[in-house]
């Protein structure tokens, strides 16, 4: 089958809608219609039905607007692409409402590098959309022939295994003229909810966040994150501070007692996750995927007066990789819960992931030395610092085994030659200064089972910025390598005079990987520093790669280690590969847009992962990071040294806060202690169920065990007990 859609008839159709939504039905006199119309749909002229293999849900396609429908057999349900009546969400602009009618939303820019906006709608209008037959559901040709829209774009709509797969293959782009497609967002409005509608969306930012339905934000900004953190080959200047990334490529949607769960299963590197609050636009609040097909960038110039200008930059080459977005109907899902099972179960299923037999602790991480600046014959050098020694290392893993702690990390950072910030070398090797091998042995048979040992290597920052290394580091649009270096925390500018580096491109650091793998003995395993929460391009003129070519890489190579490995951050393709997945936040972003946090990435990973918390060093309630800790399902870390941080001062460990373990470690021991007494109850079981409720927390876990916690800020009573603000038990 072949339809052109016809302009004239969509016309009418557009005049009518104002009226009428797409599928007329009899109905009883209402003063607002339903969001979703609850009959079986009927195939005539316009509603086609797909020829597919699912037994429960059936996916249907309106000829006149390219609208698709997905529907449960079973009850009736429909989940549209498009809203049927877009006036009754009062959007506030012709625009929204035609993005609310569209499936498409492309950004591209002309031969002057001028950023502009389309939706697909326009297409209907010149008459320029072809639907046609693809196997198990329908394909969707949109050509873009305005007078500076020169491309076209095919959707593939396919309903498989209950699961609606959305695909913009990248062979089905075609470019002509001066036009060049930049971004593309698709099916903007299937994940959406008006004012007066229970549910929300769900956001996988930090541990996860709602954006409600019935929680306006009309002031607050939009919700826009790329997957897996920023790229640091673009620009940081209009970077958000104090973001989370968002570590999953999920959107999710709890509406109706009804449940939606988006995946990007191809190309989420280059996926953008964007949301916007009720209010904003519209009287609804919605969320989608945009992918970056060509970045654009702002390269920012000083001209000799000193006065700044931003020029546009472009890459010019087109991503080469599918988009794909898998859409799964939960029709029994009723809150986050369900969804973050669902995606637990996706991920067991591809990955054949393993649950873990035991409990974790938690880790403390022990910096050994660092650097300050100094001269030696009036030439500046850089001279070594001592914070930790292998041997007082030693003796602060012993304290806490002797308080009786078992089952936590001890991670090693900058105790080997290449010291803290100083140089860059891919050899465990030990400081002699701080002990050597020998020392590094005894520590090693010192924690005897109580505690594992992780050796922190950093292989994204090239500190060795000599001519020679230029061409393993990364570059930006404008073909200059990445610096980069410690921000103020005030202004978010670069510290003056401070240390500068490049970054790794990935195959370099992938090269290291597998060079650090060779050399690991047992009795300990490595830990890769900032390899979990960044992932970025290369745009070297001779050898651009992009960050979805980069993922694929890291992820191989990491699957084929050898060895345990802990990561700083916990982005999918990297904490899929790890033992210990460190420095994860016991919350979201927090941003205005949003209307809470919730804990989906402790549901989806707790009991299949080792995770940890952000140290505690930089809490300034420990009790209250402890009951993050409990209910966001992480365990404790803290940072510590012999020295203290007076001795630190204008070194490159200045950055530390309250880590010398006379002063912060018997604390932290004690309130281990009261963490270790409650996760040993949950051994070898992962988080089924998170409900907070009037500032009561309850966690449910897979052995019938229960965490309930008291955040109500005063005195509750529970069944036969009474619970201070602050405390918790386990049942």
């Amino acid at each position: 089958m072949k339809l052109k859609i016809n302009s004239i008839l969509f016309g009418c159709i557009l005049l009518i809608m104002n009226i009428f939504p797409f599928i007329q039905v009899s109905r009883a006199e209402e003063p607002e219609l339903p969001w979703e119309i609850p009959t079986v749909l009927a195939e005539n002229e316009n509603m086609v039905k797909a020829d597919t293999d699912s037994d429960r849900y059936s996916l249907w396609i309106d000829t006149v607007s390219a609208a698709v429908c997905l529907v449960d057999e079973q009850t009736g349900y429909m989940w549209w692409s498009n809203p049927l009546s877009p006036e009754e969400y009062s959007p506030s602009t012709v625009q929204v409402e035609e993005e609310m009618r569209s499936q498409l939303i492309v950004t591209y820019f002309d031969e002057n590098k001028v950023s502009k906006t389309v939706n697909s709608l326009e297409c209907f209008v010149n008459d320029s959309v072809e639907i046609s037959y693809a196997e198990n559901g329908f394909q969707v040709e949109y050509r873009f022939e305005g007078d500076d829209q020169q491309f076209s774009l095919t959707l593939i709509y396919q309903l498989q295994d209950d699961c609606l797969r959305v695909s913009l293959p990248a062979g089905g782009i075609q470019e002509w003229g001066t036009s060049y497609i930049s971004e593309v967002a698709l099916l903007p409005f299937m994940l959406t909810g008006k004012r007066t509608q229970e549910g929300y969306v769900l956001l996988p930012d930090g541990s996860g966040a709602l954006m409600r339905f019935d929680d306006p934000k009309p002031y607050a900004a939009i919700y826009q994150q790329k997957v897996y953190g920023w790229d640091i080959a673009v620009s940081r200047l209009y970077k958000k501070r104090n973001e989370e990334n968002a570590y999953l490529p999920v959107l999710g949607m709890i509406r109706d007692s009804r449940g939606l769960l988006a995946v990007i299963e191809q190309n989420d590197a280059a996926a953008i996750l964007t949301a916007f609050p009720t209010g904003k636009y519209a009287d609804c609040a919605n969320a989608y995927v945009k992918f970056t097909l060509r970045q654009m960038d702002t390269a920012v110039i000083a001209n000799k007066d000193w006065k700044y200008k931003e020029y546009p930059v472009a890459e010019k080459q087109r991503s080469a990789y599918d988009c794909v977005v898998a859409i799964y109907p939960l029709p029994e899902a009723k809150d986050y819960n369900d969804l973050a099972l669902a995606y637990r179960d996706l991920l067991n299923k591809q990955y054949n992931r393993k649950k873990l037999t035991g409990y974790f602790t938690g880790s403390i991480e022990i910096y050994g030395c660092g650097w300050k600046k100094a001269t030696f014959l009036g030439f500046p050098i850089k001279k070594s610092v001592v914070a930790t020694t292998l041997s007082e290392a030693r003796d602060i893993s012993d304290k806490f085994i002797n308080a009786g702690l078992s089952n936590f990390a001890v991670v090693l950072k900058a105790f080997g030659s290449e010291g803290y910030e100083l140089r860059t070398n891919y050899k465990i090797s030990p400081s002699r200064k701080l002990g050597g091998k020998a020392d590094l042995n005894q520590l090693s048979h010192s924690l005897d089972g109580a505690a594992s040992l992780y050796w922190v290597k950093d292989v994204v920052s090239q500190f060795n910025k000599s001519i020679f290394n230029r061409s393993k580091v990364i570059k930006g649009l404008n073909n200059v390598p990445i610096e980069l270096g410690h921000y103020l925390p005030s202004t978010f500018a670069l510290k003056e005079g401070g240390q500068r580096w490049w970054i790794n491109r990935p195959d370099e650091m992938v090269k290291a990987i597998k060079r650090i793998d060779k050399q690991i003995e047992p009795g300990y395993g490595i830990g890769f520093e900032n390899v979990g929460d960044m992932l970025y391009s290369d745009y070297y003129e001779n050898n651009f790669m992009e960050r979805q070519t980069s993922l694929k890489l890291i992820f191989d190579a990491l699957n084929q280690f050898n060895n345990p490995v802990m990561l700083n951050g916990g982005n999918l393709y990297a904490a899929l590969n790890a033992t210990l997945v460190a420095d994860l936040p016991a919350g979201s972003s927090n941003f205005d847009c949003m209307s809470e946090s919730v804990p989906f990435y402790s549901i989806v990973f707790f009991g299949y992962k080792q995770l940890s918390s952000r140290p505690f060093n930089v809490q300034t309630d420990w009790s209250e990071a402890l009951l993050d800790c409990l209910e966001y399902g992480l365990a404790p870390s803290i940072q510590l040294t012999s020295s203290g941080n007076r001795e630190l001062r204008e070194t490159s460990l200045s950055r530390l806060i309250n880590t010398c373990f006379d002063d912060v470690g018997e604390g932290f021991i004690s309130l281990l202690k009261k963490y270790q007494q409650t996760v040993q109850q949950l051994s070898g079981s992962h988080i089924i169920r998170h409900k907070r409720e009037n500032g009561l927390v309850t966690i449910s876990y897979s052995n019938g065990a229960e965490v309930i916690i008291n955040r109500s800020g005063k005195e509750v009573k529970i069944k036969d007990k009474v619970l201070k603000s602050g405390e918790w038990y386990i049942e």
